[in-house]
């Protein structure tokens, strides 16, 4: 039944650019309660967006009366998170960020770029390239190479140097979870003011960042175009004879490729095909072919959306790694220093102790064939600064929140590099 729930697909997406009237319900995910709603005749038309430790699922415009019925009828317990997800959508789409008054802003962010809504992959190209250009002392911007569709897989070095030690932070994998680039570009943006502003007091200079801040632009930009869905997870490319698009690139890696739970070798069937073949997508070809050229990576960090967790290896097998205490000790640190500084408790531990296993993750790629020490996923917010749940519909105005939870775990993240928790 998990492998249900985990591949369920919205067909109707498909044949609508607009989601008037759609909204997002939360379901008490209870084995009998799940059970019962997984019964519903129209169950294969929702779109399951987290499933642990409740069940969140969007439902079709036409198909909300009748579900909610089922629900009631059923006794089953839940709630509506989304009354009209269009309306969310508009506002990711259209309304900038309305924080702060120009006057409270500092000289130094209007200095650095202006950073007020969810950018399209070219703002995202011309932010990095004007802040390369303008900081030529602490960001460097690299080519990887191009995608499927010819767009740049760009990397953006902070603060590097030969003989620093290296973290790497992966953005945007899965095309629908905007926030994920959101968080990336922040977060070059606070290691800028760190350095010009700041003095280097929460960063140590001895260290150096990667940024991938949209891994997969292909498929970003397309969920970002509204001509078809806004859901969209996976890249954008073909494998003929197959009619179908798309590999989800976390289940790309050459780790227990196509195997075990939460993938799929079906190119047309489900959200999680792995691909024809490992590395078979350009953008984790171009991320393994980097980091075999690197030295001294010690912290891998892949960025997602939504749930409040921090995941550690190993997500395709139970049996743990011989670095679980530590890795498991660096992650309780982190959900600790994010709930002290922002009140929001992020739950940790292996994918499949939390929600399910995953084979052919750069998670497990990266910790056990590249042999990164230190190797984490962390699932942002979908909260905004109210509490209100948005789930990957979070708007921009509602991200600081999120920004900041990983602000405040990158710099636990990177003490316990400096403390040595991060060598083999």
């Amino acid at each position: 039944m998990l492998k249900t729930l985990i591949f369920l697909t919205l067909l109707l997406a498909t044949k609508c650019s607009t989601f008037h009237g759609d909204q997002v319900v939360r379901v008490t995910s209870s084995t009998e309660d799940v059970k019962r709603l997984n019964e519903h005749e129209n169950f294969h038309l929702l779109d399951v967006w987290k499933i642990h430790p409740t069940l969140d699922v969007r439902i079709p415009a036409n198909h909300v009366a009748e579900v909610k019925s089922f629900l009631v009828e059923h006794e089953i317990p839940h709630e509506v998170l989304i009354e009209n997800v269009q309306e969310l959508i508009s506002e990711q789409s259209e309304h900038p960020r309305n924080i702060r008054s120009a006057d409270e802003r500092s000289t130094s962010e209007h200095e650095r770029g202006k950073l007020d809504k969810y950018l399209t992959y070219e703002e995202t190209e011309a932010w990095v390239g004007a802040m390369a250009t303008k900081y030529p002392d602490l960001l460097k911007v690299e080519i990887l190479g191009k995608s499927y569709e010819g767009r740049n897989l760009t990397a953006v070095y902070f603060n590097y140097r030969e003989g620093n030690d290296l973290a790497f932070i992966n953005c945007g994998y899965h095309a629908r979870e905007w926030i994920g680039p959101a968080i990336c570009l922040a977060t070059i943006d606070k290691l800028v003011e760190e350095a010009r502003v700041e003095n280097w007091t929460r960063i140590p200079r001895n260290l150096s960042f990667i940024f991938i801040p949209i891994a997969n632009p292909d498929g970003y930009a397309y969920s970002m175009s509204m001509t078809t869905t806004r859901w969209w997870r996976k890249t954008r490319s073909k494998f003929p004879p197959s009619v179908c698009q798309g590999v989800d690139p976390n289940r790309n890696f050459d780790i227990d490729h196509c195997g075990g739970e939460s993938t799929s070798n079906d190119p047309c069937e489900f959200e999680l095909y792995c691909g024809p073949k490992a590395f078979s997508e350009k953008c984790t070809a171009a991320q393994r072919d980097l980091m075999r050229r690197l030295t001294n990576v010690k912290l891998y960090i892949d960025v997602h959306s939504y749930g409040e967790y921090i995941f550690y290896p190993y997500a395709y097998r139970e049996t743990p790694s011989s670095r679980q205490d530590i890795l498991k000790g660096i992650v309780s640190e982190v959900s600790d220093s994010i709930f002290n500084s922002t009140g929001h408790r992020y739950q940790f531990g292996t994918p499949g102790q939390l929600l399910y296993a995953a084979s052919g993750t750069g998670l497990d790629y990266f910790f056990e064939r590249e042999n990164f020490a230190c190797s984490f996923v962390i699932e942002s917010r979908g909260q905004g600064r109210s509490g209100q749940e948005y789930g990957f519909a979070l708007p921009y105005s509602e991200s600081d929140g999120a920004v900041q939870d990983f602000w405040v775990g990158l710099q636990t993240f990177v003490r316990a590099v400096t403390e040595g928790k991060c060598e083999q």
